[in-house]
C-alpha cells in the first residue's frame, strides 16, 4: 500500500467507523500531502467535505481529481451531481453528466440524473423521455430509474403509463 492510500484508507474508517471527522480530515490532508494528485482520495476526501456542508471545498476537490485524471468517472460524475444540486449549475452538470456518457455510455446512474435535469430544469420532454429509457435500458432493476420515469410520465399527462411504472418500481423495491 502506498501512503497516501494507506491515509485515506484511514480516514474512511474514521469517519465510517469511528464518526470522528476530525480525525478523518486530517488523515485524508495526510493523504494528499503525500500525493496532491492522488484522485481516489481526492474524490473521497469531496464526498467527505459534501456531507459536512462544504460544496466549495468539495468542488475544488472535484476539480482537483479531474485535473490529475480527465477520464475519472467517478470524480466527473459525482462532480456534475455537485453542480446540479448544490449550485444548480444545470449547464455545467449537464457537461460533466455528458464527459461520463462518453466515457461510459451505460452508466445508468448519469443517464436517468441528465434525464431528471433536462425535464425538470429545461423542460426538454423529448430528450429527457431518451435518457430516461436508456437509464432503464442500462439498469433495469433499479427502482429509483422506474419512479423517476414514472414520476415524468405523469408529469407530461401520461397516467396510465406512469401507474404501470410506478408498480414495477415497487415491486423492484421490494427486492432490494
Amino acid at each position: 500500500d502506498t501512503p497516501e492510500r494507506a491515509c485515506a484508507n484511514l480516514a474512511s474508517l474514521a469517519e465510517e467507523v469511528y464518526k470522528d471527522d476530525e480525525k478523518a480530515e486530517e488523515l485524508y490532508e495526510k493523504a494528499l500531502k503525500h500525493n496532491p494528485t492522488y484522485s481516489k482520495g481526492l474524490v473521497n476526501f469531496a464526498l467527505f467535505q459534501q456531507r459536512r456542508k462544504k460544496p466549495e471545498y468539495a468542488k475544488d476537490l472535484y476539480l482537483r481529481a479531474i485535473q490529475a485524471n480527465s477520464d475519472d468517472i467517478l470524480a466527473l460524475f459525482n462532480f456534475a451531481v455537485l453542480l446540479h444540486t448544490e449550485f444548480q449549475n444545470f449547464n455545467m452538470a449537464e457537461s460533466y453528466y455528458m464527459r461520463v456518457l462518453r466515457l461510459d455510455p451505460k452508466h445508468a446512474t448519469a443517464l436517468g440524473n441528465l434525464a431528471v435535469l433536462l425535464h425538470t430544469s429545461y423542460g426538454e420532454n423529448d430528450k429527457a423521455e431518451v435518457f430516461y429509457k436508456a437509464a432503464l435500458d442500462a439498469d433495469p432493476n433499479n427502482p429509483d430509474h422506474a419512479l423517476n420515469y414514472a414520476q415524468f410520465l405523469k408529469e407530461i399527462g401520461e397516467e396510465p403509463l406512469a401507474d404501470a411504472f410506478l408498480v414495477t418500481a415497487s415491486k423492484l423495491a421490494a427486492h432490494l
